[in-house]
C-alpha cells in the first residue's frame, strides 16, 4: 500500500493483541490502543518502517505514549487501516427531478407531443377513409 501523509484512513481492526504480554507487559505503549476505534476515520500524520519492515502509521487524532525500544512515539500497524475511498457524487439529475417548474414544463411538452401524434393518426384515418 502506498501510504502518504494527509491520507484519510479507516480503522478496520481495533482488537488488542497479547503478543507482547510478558515481554513488554509493563510498557505503557503496549497497554492498549489509546482510543483507536474500528470504522472511525483518521488522518495520517507520519509514516515509519519498523525494524522488521512493517509499515506503521502515526495519526493526527491520537498521540500515543513514548516507545523506548523505538525511541519515538508508539505507532499503529498499517494493517489496521484501509484508505478511505472518497467519491464525488453529482446529484444534479435528482435535484432537477424535484424542480416543479421543470417537471410541469416536461409534462406539458410531453402532452403536446402526444396530442400531435393523436391528431396525426386522426388525419391519417380521415385521408385513408376517403
Amino acid at each position: 500500500m502506498a501510504w502518504r501523509v494527509g491520507m484519510k484512513v479507516v480503522c478496520v481492526d481495533d482488537l488488542e493483541r497479547d503478543q507482547f504480554v510478558g515481554v513488554y507487559s509493563n510498557h505503557p505503549a503496549i497497554g492498549g490502543l489509546d482510543g483507536l476505534r474500528k470504522n472511525s476515520i483518521y488522518t495520517v500524520r507520519a509514516i515509519a518502517v519498523e525494524r522488521d519492515g512493517e509499515a506503521v502509521l502515526f495519526l493526527n487524532e491520537i498521540t500515543r505514549s513514548y516507545c523506548p525500544t523505538e525511541r519515538r512515539e508508539a505507532a499503529f500497524s498499517a494493517w489496521r487501516f484501509r484508505p478511505v475511498v472518497e467519491r464525488e457524487y453529482d446529484i444534479s439529475i435528482f435535484t432537477a427531478m424535484l424542480s416543479p417548474a421543470k417537471k410541469a414544463a416536461e409534462t406539458v411538452g410531453f402532452l403536446a407531443f402526444m396530442g400531435m401524434i393523436m391528431w396525426g393518426i386522426q388525419l391519417l384515418d380521415f385521408v385513408m377513409g376517403q
